[in-house]
Order: C-alpha cells, then structure tokens, then sequence
C-alpha cells in the first residue's frame, strides 16, 4: 500500500486537505487564520466533503479501527491535557497543549482516509505542501538577506509585535521549530522525488526542495542544521552503495560546490551566518558551553522529581523556573507527571513499532522507506533539544507520511475489503 509511481489526481476533499496542512504550516496563512480557528473550520469543511461521499464516513471509522491502541493512547493523554486545562492551570499554554492531540487525531482521521484512496491523491497533496513551503523560501531567502535585523530570531523569541510580526511573516520568515521540521520535509521530499513520471512536476518539486534547503541554511539556527546533518548521515548510513549511479554521485559533488559557492558569495559577510560561525569557532577553542539550555533541562527535571506522578501543570509561556521549556522529553513530563504523560509516550511507541519493519526490512533501494526513518528521527531528536511536539509541520508529516498506514505493507489490511 505504499505509494506508487504516477501521475497526479485531485478532487476536492484533497484540495481542501492540501489546503488544510499548508495553512498549518505556512505562518502568515496560520496568522491570518487566528490559528486553531482555521485548523477547526478547513478540518470539518473537508470531513463534510468526504462525508457527502456515499459510505465514505464509515469507512473512516472502520479503517481507524486498526489504529485502536493508538487513539485509546492518544485519547488518554487528550483527557489528561482537558483535566490539567480546567483543574490546574487555566493558561492560554495550556490550551493549545490541550488542542494538540485533537491535532494528531485530525492528521489521522486524514490518513485513514486516504489510506483507501488511490496513491495519486497523496502525492497530490504532498506536492501541493512542497511547492507551498518552497515559495514560502523563494520569499523569505531574498528578505532575510537584506533585513538589517535577525528577524527569524527575534520571531521565535516573541521580540516582532503588530505590523513588524506581521511583514516578517508576509516575507515568508519562520520560527527555529519550523526549519528544524523543514530538515525532515527535505529528506521526505528526496525519497518521494521518483513517485512522479512528469518530469515537470519532478523539477518544480526538486526547485522547491532547494529552495528550502537553502531557506534551511540560511536560518541559521544550529538545531535545524544539526537535524539536516543527522539526515544526511542516516541516509549515507542506508544507502545501496552497489546500486548507487555514477550520475548521481557527479550531481550531489556538484550540488555540494554549488551550495560552497552559495555560502562564499553570499553568507561568508552575511550576519545570518553569523551565529553559526561563532559556534563553530567556540568548538574549535573548546570553550562552547550550552549552559542556558541544560539549565533550563535541569529545572524541569527537578520539577519532574519533585512531582514525579502527576506534575506541577502547564504554567504560562515564559515562566521557566517551573519548566525549561528546552526539552519536550523532560519538560512534558514536568507538566504532566509520569502518569500523564505516559499514554503519549505509548502512543509514540506503538507508532514506531507498526512501521519498524517498513523502517528497517524494506530494501537499502527503497528511498522513500529511509526518508520516513529520517522524518521520524528528527522528530525524537529535535525535540531534545526544542520543544517541537505540538508543532503542526512536525505533526502532520509525523502522522501523514513518516508513520502513515500506507507505510504497513500488506498486513493486517491486505484481506480486508472496504
């Protein structure tokens, strides 16, 4: 059931579907939207269309059915964030941490959906996001460069307000938790480039990944980069090197001067890559020291410890004496206690273990099998180092391509009839 080469096919639901994952992950749109308001309206307008589709709501509900340790897991933790929201800690924080796993069930309702549709619709979607995100680079590589502020920067750390927030995100800038996702929407992008006969469409999907790459790069930010370089490794790690073509060694040397000439014309001046450099120069006399962060790491295992069954809450954004806010491993069960946040944990491990033979036993040829092996990587490592959990381009390509249902072969679904 994985997806095939072919050609592309829409209709409506997926346009609306399309529709409802680039709202998610461009900012601006997500801005203009009021957020969690658009995510709600696009969701039930595209649940309406599929549901005016003779038998097609049952058949939702009947696909789910084999995820059912997943949702009672996911169902679980949704009743814990709902108790903590009204019982514990009525913040705006805790919230949005409460609409998160309604998130993950939306992205899933989708999957089972299209699970049972042909592959071309997928790919559709998937080619719709990428070629979104990679216009959102073409627009932000050009302002960040010219930008005499660190916009991205000063974005995630909440310094750009009203108009200045406002034209900062109409320029296509994104916060380090969305580059750090962009990392494993490259390599996903590489392991689905050879689904499309068009060559067309294969251009403007490699167009867009370079785009973003280069967006990717010029951020900045060292989790993204690290991701980007983790990928990179697990990929050298899988590949076939006996059915590797000459022509495509030749095209990835030339890639790499490209991206060489890139960073001498314009970022070796550049206070974007400003940051960076002093990093690696800090490495280079061994004096780099991530003080800051593992403090905040040790706050919320001290917090953890001290409330080690049923957590202190979600207190506002900023407050973190309670809860580093660094490190989603350590920080939600800060929030949450053991108990609360193991059901999440579960879920996660139960996802793992459905597409640990796809991961692992497909064949070293099999890209698109290494490239979820990647998505999902990033996901557990990224969030050691910033809290992307509850970050919607994480969730969606987490639940829609890295562990979709297309990734379990022919068991258990290959004798059901739909």
């Amino acid at each position: 059931m994985q997806p095939q080469k072919t050609t592309l096919r829409f209709n409506l639901e997926s346009l609306i579907a399309a529709l409802f994952f680039i709202a998610l992950m461009i900012p601006y749109i997500s801005y203009k939207g009021r957020g969690d308001v658009l995510l709600f309206i696009l969701f039930f307008v595209w649940l309406t269309a599929v549901v005016l589709r003779k038998d097609q709501f049952y058949k939702i509900w009947y696909t789910l059915s084999f995820r059912k340790f997943e949702l009672v897991f996911l169902f679980v933790f949704f009743l814990v964030t709902l108790y903590n929201y009204f019982f514990i800690t009525t913040t705006s924080k805790a919230f949005q941490f409460t609409l998160m796993p309604v998130t993950y069930f939306f992205i899933m309702v989708m999957d089972a959906y299209y699970f049972r549709m042909a592959p071309q619709y997928k790919l559709s979607i998937f080619f719709l996001i990428i070629t979104a995100l990679g216009m959102q680079a073409a627009i932000s590589i050009p302002y960040v460069f010219k930008s005499d502020d660190m916009v991205s920067r000063m974005y995630t750390a909440g310094e750009l307000e009203g108009a200045a927030l406002e034209n900062a995100l109409k320029n296509g800038v994104g916060s380090a938790n969305l580059y750090a996702c962009l990392a494993g929407i490259f390599f996903l992008g590489i392991g689905m480039l050879s689904k499309f006969y068009n060559k067309k469409i294969k251009i403007v999907v490699l167009i867009s990944l370079l785009l973003i790459l280069f967006s990717l790069v010029a951020s900045s930010y060292s989790i993204s980069l690290v991701m980007l370089l983790t990928g990179g490794l697990i990929f050298l790690l899988r590949a076939d090197w006996k059915k590797i073509k000459g022509k495509y060694v030749f095209i990835s040397v030339l890639f790499l001067i490209g991206l060489g000439v890139f960073y001498n014309s314009f970022l070796a001046n550049s206070q974007v890559i400003e940051p960076i450099e002093r990093k690696i120069q800090l490495i280079k006399d061994g004096n780099l020291r991530e003080d800051g962060r593992m403090d905040l790491a040790t706050v919320s295992m001290k917090t953890f410890l001290n409330n080690p069954f049923f957590g202190v809450g979600v207190p506002e954004w900023g407050l973190e004496k309670q809860v580093g806010e660094h490190m989603s491993w350590i920080d939600f069960a800060a929030h949450y206690g053991l108990f609360g946040f193991l059901p999440f944990i579960l879920f996660l491990i139960v996802l793992f273990r459905r597409n640990y033979k796809f991961y692992f036993r497909s064949s070293r040829s099999n890209i698109y099998a290494t490239s979820c092996l990647v998505g999902f990587s990033i996901f557990i490592l990224a969030n050691c180092i910033d809290p992307l959990i509850f970050d919607a381009p994480m969730i969606i390509t987490l639940l829609f391509f890295y562990t979709s249902m297309f990734n379990w072969g022919n068991k258990p679904l290959a004798n059901k009839t739909f």
